[in-house]
């Protein structure tokens, strides 16, 4: 058949942009193509392609001639490549044929392509001064001696001094020898961010020991497995952190430590000494804690801060969490130089509060991840003000791309931009990409990693562990300056640091995993991994932990977590298959992931296979694994008000999705952190007279809950009762129990007589269909914000029933010293407990969960709460899941279904797991204030569990019996209503 024809037939899709066989073609032309018979008149000669068009992206054209001698030629598509990439491809292919030709037997994958002259060149850092051999707690104290009263850490109205920073951490160093502290000890600090945090980290390193920094946002569990894994003793933390069990505390507050000396201790660390252990995702299941010396530590910082140019002027803003490694570089780096961090508090900023903040304090140096960084210029980009002058701005953590390198070029004009990359591994970010922001372009997809820095060597190898020519593909290496290796893992260890076969020297390499290419420019480009490991922003994920922690459920025979990509970017997302007779429940599961996983580990969807698929070898095949699929159209529930409207419309706009239901939980439809914080700076501008908080939208995680939050009362975010308006006593207010209006003080409230105001709260659980507060905190914040607008400077009287009495005594303290309260009075105040107190029951043997799941199952299939459920069975750990099956195994009938209207079973039992949820995550602190305490009873007789304000204050004045009565009589009981006026006139007998 003629050629053309089949083409007619077959109608390929054609393209002039390249030949259409083949892209690369070689031709050799012998010395001898045959003897031509003599032609009359006719000269015949060789000849070759001296000029003319090419037709193939790259040809490679040899001929012989009569001696043997062979010449070649390459052709190449001048809109593909440059000459000098040809002439560097002529000169390696040339090398090839000199090594073979020198011995034939020689495997091609022995052969060098690099010299290593050049090898030297291309690995090179950049050009650096030498370095100090000082650890980096004794270049800070060095500042400090030099310029005692000059800014060294700025956190919110509280500037520490170089002095004063010194001398704080030299407290707790003391205090840390006293207590027997050893070289390499490691330390837990689980502190809020402040200048205080930064003290404990130089104090531990001054000490001799190694600090492990404790993120409190983690699963216990997950903080429990840390601390054991790293050998941990002692954590330092201070009164209102979470509770350690099993580790010794420290306490750190002023009072606490005012004995100890501020002169720095006598103690000499050496450079391979341990100096903190962070930890990073594990591919077997466990994170691995990585242990870097004080030597690689200061070599680096040092290094850092002259590529950043940093000096004595440099002011650095600060806010990376301190679980990740950089966050340590970012306040090391300037305090070394004399510089001073700008450190954000505990709250998560917009971003607009954080170019508020760059240009309160004069900030010159920024460092973000690059996910927030382009957030932040987006921002920019949008309002009319200039952007505060910055010297520098540094990202990392995930690609950059050209888009979003351009936008912040234009929106925040920086003087440089810098990209930092680095695995822990090898101390932080070994390479850094600079560039002078008015002349930088990005010709590739992304911004490139850079070169190394400091004393390290950055090798592309490939799989025989030669280096690769420039241009080519090969995994990154890293030399010189590494971490020890993983904690009490030599095998690992031994795994990813390998012997450094350059150096000579007998130091090692860290296999990266990554990878890359060397660009033409000598800098380093990242294409992708080697492995199945992930990126999501800015974490580094083994998909092996979350693998194996889904493995360990019964329920599930196969797992598998992959990122998958859409509109909105990136979202984790798992698999499962179920065991034989066992049905996967993926809200159970989430809900048990985030007991033992980091939030950004958690999958924000969990699918059900019947079967995983499998390439033709047996294994996973992961880019088979189906796309999540949204909630069908027909069980979007659209939004009823305008606001629903609105903020639907955003939450459309910020996820790239077409629909979206007021009852869809934001996270799991491809919400994450950054998301909410753009939906936070839409919805400031859609509502300016109305103060939105990053808590608000976390605690409020569908369009319906948050619509109802955003239109509470504008001063107080809570609903009120005004039981009395009129009066000139100080104002009682009363604090609501589980599921109570606040009209149960209305019989107090007459007694009390027409001269006393009161004023009761609405439960949080019946205002406006609010749901799933983030915090006890978050609670009593909005009935102190109320009581501190009308009364402050004035005095009040507070009285709480059962959980709001817990919610009162909260609410003071945070008005203390604005707000006088007289006392507080605590009516029949029980922990609770009284059902679902972790290890209050008995554990279920794995047969009963099984089947006890398979009913939760059933049951969410048919319950109008389901989404409602599934939010909180997330936010459960897994003993008050267990707790939760028990009370499902022990009522003896199934679990109402009655919906979410106020007064139904099903909403008082969520009302309730969500209250004991919020209180076993509190941690009540004592406060100096005067307490009254009224007891049911029969509470008393039944032994219920009480709180013991005696605990928590050393002023309880009053604690009453009313006899007769139970728990939910005694508000109404008349001896109480005579006791209460008692305390209020000031005859407080009893």
């Amino acid at each position: 058949m003629p050629f053309e024809k089949l083409v007619e037939a077959l109608s390929p899709e054609r393209s002039l942009a390249h030949a259409p066989l083949v892209q690369i073609a070689y031709t050799h032309q012998p010395a001898a193509l045959g003897a031509l018979p003599p032609v009359p008149s006719l000269s015949v000669e060789a000849f070759g392609r001296e000029a003319g068009g090419q037709q193939f992206d790259l040809a490679l054209e040899t001929r012989e001639d009569a001696g043997g001698l062979i010449a070649g030629r390459f052709g190449y598509a001048l809109d593909l490549f440059r000459e000098a990439t040809v002439a560097r491809l002529a000169k390696d292919y040339a090398a090839l044929l000199d090594a073979v030709t020198a011995d034939p037997s020689l495997r091609l994958d022995a052969i060098a392509l690099v010299s290593p002259e050049e090898l030297d060149r291309l690995s090179a850092p950049y050009p650096a001064k030498p370095l100090a051999d000082a650890a980096v707690h004794a270049l800070i104290a060095a500042r400090a001696a030099a310029g005692p009263d000059a800014p060294a850490v700025i956190c919110a109205d509280e500037t520490l001094s170089r002095a004063q920073l010194e001398a704080m951490a030299n407290r707790i160093a003391h205090r840390l020898l006293r207590l027997g502290v050893e070289p390499e000890a490691r330390i837990g600090i689980m502190l809020p961010r402040s200048g205080r945090l930064i003290a404990a980290l130089l104090g531990v390193l001054k000490a001799g020991a190694a600090f492990l920094p404790l993120d409190p946002a983690l699963p216990a569990e997950r903080i429990a497995a840390m601390l054991k894994n790293a050998g941990a003793r002692l954590v330092l933390t201070h009164g209102d952190r979470v509770n350690l069990r099993g580790v010794r505390t420290l306490i750190l507050d002023d009072a606490s430590l005012g004995d100890e000396p501020a002169t720095a201790p006598a103690v000499t660390v050496h450079p391979e000494q341990i100096a903190y252990v962070i930890y990073t995702s594990g591919s077997t299941g466990t994170p691995k804690g990585v242990a870097v010396a004080h030597g690689p530590l200061s070599r680096h910082c040092q290094a850092t801060a002259e590529v950043y140019d940093m000096d004595a002027a440099s002011r650095e803003l600060h806010v990376l969490s301190m679980s990740f490694d950089g966050a340590h570089e970012r306040w090391i780096t300037p305090l070394i130089v004399g510089g001073a961090v700008v450190l954000r508090g505990e709250d998560v900023w917009s971003a607009e509060e954080t170019l508020a903040a760059i240009a309160r304090h004069g900030v010159n140096n920024a460092g973000f991840p690059a996910a927030y960084l382009r957030h932040v210029a987006e921002h920019a980009a949008s309002i009319s003000a200039p952007p505060p002058p910055v010297r520098l701005y540094s990202f990392g953590g995930e690609a950059m791309g050209r888009a979003g390198f351009e936008l912040i070029k234009s929106a925040l004009k920086p003087g440089w931009l810098i990209n930092g990359y680095g695995p822990t591994e090898a101390v932080i970010s070994p390479l850094v990409w600079k560039a002078e922001a008015a002349s930088a372009s990005v010709e590739g997809a992304a911004v490139p990693i850079g070169r190394a820095v400091g004393k390290r060597r950055a090798y592309v190898l490939d799989g025989s562990f030669n280096a690769v020519p420039q241009g080519a593909r090969g995994e990154l290496y890293i030399g010189g300056d590494l971490a020890r290796g993983y904690l009490g893992q030599p095998g690992f260890t031994a795994e990813r640091f390998l012997p450094d076969p350059f150096a000579g020297d007998g130091s090692r390499l860290y296999r990266t995993g990554d990878i890359v290419r060397l660009m033409a420019d000598g800098q380093v480009e990242y294409l992708g991994r080697a492995d199945a490991q992930m990126k999501l922003r800015g974490f580094r994920i083994e998909p092996g932990e979350i693998e194996a922690a889904l493995a360990e459920e019964e329920t599930v025979a196969e797992a598998a977590a992959v990122l998958k990509h859409g509109p909105a970017g990136a979202r984790l997302v798992a698999y499962v298959t179920p065991t034989p007779g066992a049905a996967p429940v993926p809200a159970t599961l989430r809900a048990k992931l985030a007991a033992k996983l980091p939030a950004y580990m958690v999958p924000a969807r969990i699918l059900v296979l019947a079967a995983m698929p499998h390439n033709s070898n047996g294994k996973l095949d992961r880019a088979a694994l189906p796309d999540p699929i949204d909630d069908a159209a027909e069980t979007i529930i659209a939004p009823t008000t305008e606001l629903e409207r609105q903020i639907a419309a955003i939450w459309r706009d910020v996820l790239k999705l077409e629909t979206i239901g007021t009852d869809q939980n934001f996270f799991e439809i491809g919400g994450d952190s950054l998301a909410a914080l753009k939906v936070l700076t839409a919805l400031r501008a859609l509502l300016p007279d109305r103060r939105i908080t990053v808590a608000e939208l976390f605690s409020n995680q569908d369009i319906r809950s948050l619509a109802a939050a955003l239109t509470a009362e504008a001063v107080s975010g809570c609903e009120v009762v005004h039981l009395r308006r009129s009066g000139t006593q100080p104002t009682l207010y009363c604090f609501p129990g589980l599921m109570v209006n606040t009209r149960e003080y209305a019989p107090l409230v007459k007694h009390l007589g027409e001269d006393q105001p009161a004023t009761g709260f609405v439960c949080y659980s019946l205002a406006e269909d609010k749901k799933s507060v983030a915090s006890v905190e978050q609670i009593a914040r909005q009935y102190a914000d109320y009581i501190r607008e009308r009364e402050r400077g004035k005095s009040c009287v507070m009285l709480g029933w059962s959980w709001g009495g817990v919610l009162a005594f909260e609410a003071a303290r945070m008005l203390a010293g604005e707000v006088e309260v007289r006392f507080i009075g605590m009516l029949d105040v029980c922990n609770l407990d009284v059902n679902f107190a972790v290890g209050a029951l008995a554990e279920i043997d794995e047969g009963d969960r099984r089947r006890l799941d398979r009913r939760v199952a059933e049951w969410l299939a048919r319950t109008p709460m389901r989404h409602d459920w599934e939010n909180l069975f997330a936010r459960m750990g897994p003993k008050l899941y267990t707790q939760f099956l028990r009370y499902l195994q022990t009522i003896g009938s199934d679990l109402p279904s009655d919906g979410p209207g106020v007064g139904s079973k099903e909403y008082e039992l969520w009302t309730f797991l969500d209250n004991t949820l919020l209180y076993q995550r509190y941690s009540m602190q004592p406060l100096d204030a005067p307490v009254h305490v009224w007891q049911a009873e029969e509470s008393v007789r039944r032994g219920l569990d009480l709180v013991d304000w005696r605990r928590y204050s050393r002023r309880v004045e009053r604690s009453v019996v009313i006899p007769g009565v139970t728990h939910r009589e005694i508000v109404d009981a008349a001896a109480f209503h005579a006791s209460f006026a008692e305390s209020l006139s000031g005859r407080s007998s009893g």
